[in-house]
């Protein structure tokens, strides 16, 4: 929104359309991304530990980092992350997800108290 409302919506849209790109560029072939709406993706990874999971997370913000470093735009791309693995301890999909949401809007509200 910010970018929207700054650089007009092309620019927007630019924004969104490199960071799916940087982020796919992480991600392996197994590996899903998908719009939810607005500036939200869901990423399903194809892996069964949270070092693994952890590990892919740290690409996709080093990705960002160095395209930040190299393309001076005004603006800087940058995402917040909730993540977990799924397991049996969550009754449905739904639970789960409204859990990554939660851990999503925590990484969201740390980067702005920083």
């Amino acid at each position: 929104k910010g970018i929207n409302d700054e650089y007009g919506h092309l620019e927007g849209d630019y924004a969104l359309k490199t960071t799916v790109q940087l982020i796919k560029s992480v991600l392996r072939k197994n590996d899903i991304i998908a719009r939810t709406g607005g500036d939200e993706f869901l990423i399903i990874l194809d892996c069964t530990s949270k070092d693994k999971m952890d590990h892919i997370i740290h690409r996709i913000r080093e990705t960002l980092k160095q395209h930040n470093e190299s393309f001076n735009k005004g603006y800087i791309l940058d995402c917040s992350i909730g993540a977990e693995l799924y397991h049996s301890g969550f009754h449905d999909i739904d639970q789960f997800m409204r859990h990554v949401d939660k851990l999503m809007y925590e990484n969201k509200k740390l980067k702005k108290c920083s």
